[in-house]
């Protein structure tokens, strides 16, 4: 994907990867909207048990952790 793009990735970007898009299970992407934010979407654009979906979370670098937005969880806390 090009820099500056920010469109959200899909299943068909990795469709020159081999049979990767076609044997796997379980798709997931991680969308970055913007460089200022620590905001993801996890998109589940695949998933032959389930429905695809997205999850908006916050992105913890330092301890490389997707927390769901709106949680409680205080995992992130020093």
């Amino acid at each position: 994907m090009e820099k500056g793009n920010r469109r959200k990735p899909r299943a068909s970007d990795i469709k020159d990867c081999g049979a990767i898009e076609q044997d796997a299970d379980l798709i997931m992407l991680i969308h970055k909207a913007s460089d200022e934010s620590s905001k993801r979407t996890i998109i589940i654009d695949k998933n032959r048990n389930g429905e695809p979906t997205e999850l908006d979370c916050d992105f913890v670098g330092e301890n490389c952790l997707f927390v769901p937005e709106n949680s409680n969880s205080n995992l992130c806390s020093h």
